[in-house]
């Protein structure tokens, strides 16, 4: 070997130093100089040109260039301690196919970045494309432990309502936390198949349902 001279077999921490290799490795498992030269790229895009978004295949990790088609902010059930939260579904196109990205918000105001969407903006996004109800598929474990998380999160927060004397103490928190996490997934549903749903109406009418649900009676007076 002459001196001076990177060989496919040398380490990356000796070729690009150790915070580098680090990455590397971390990202696409990359040890050597033969694997990073022998990571050949899945697609090659035409700048300026849009994402043919119908080549998308369920848990690609990809970054598309996409037209803004609609911009919607959704309220979300408040969860006691957390504010006002809101869930922004922005639906992008390559002119022939649709795709819906989600942001979701717990601040009650949503991020300076997304303010720039708008419709007939063209942007790129990082999105992660997956289709995982069936229990073979490769996420369904991480969706389902979101899915219960958010009942837990709910029937958590009617819990310290019910102990703050706030909440009826016949409603059981799991029962409503499905109930709740149910509307929430199928007003999603039902706004893809119809974006003229109200959908702030929708969720004020239901926010105000459930809080006269969940009230407790006021104690009654004594003679």
């Amino acid at each position: 070997m002459l001196p001076g001279v990177t060989t496919l077999g040398e380490p990356l921490t000796r070729a690009l130093g150790p915070r580098t290799a680090k990455a590397l490795e971390a990202a696409f498992g990359m040890r050597t100089v033969g694997d990073l030269l022998r990571h050949y790229p899945r697609r090659y895009y035409t700048r300026g040109e849009l994402t043919d978004l119908s080549s998308l295949r369920e848990g690609d990790h990809v970054t598309v260039l996409a037209r803004v088609v609609t911009v919607a902010e959704i309220p979300l059930p408040p969860v006691p301690g957390k504010g006002r939260r809101s869930r922004l579904e922005v639906i992008v196109t390559d002119d022939r196919a649709k795709l819906v990205l989600t942001f979701f918000s717990n601040s009650g105001r949503r991020p300076r970045y997304l303010y720039a969407l708008v419709p007939g903006m063209i942007g790129m996004f990082t999105v992660l494309l997956s289709e995982n109800l069936a229990p073979e598929a490769p996420l369904h474990g991480r969706f389902l432990h979101r899915y219960h998380a958010a009942t837990g999160t709910v029937a958590e927060g009617i819990r310290r309502g019910q102990r703050a004397g706030r909440y009826r103490a016949d409603i059981d928190p799991d029962i409503k936390a499905a109930e709740v996490v149910a509307f929430l997934y199928g007003m999603e549903t039902s706004w893809l198949l119809d974006p003229s749903i109200p959908l702030t109406k929708v969720f004020s009418e239901y926010t105000s349902s459930l809080a006269r649900q969940l009230a407790a009676s006021p104690p009654s007076a004594t003679p």
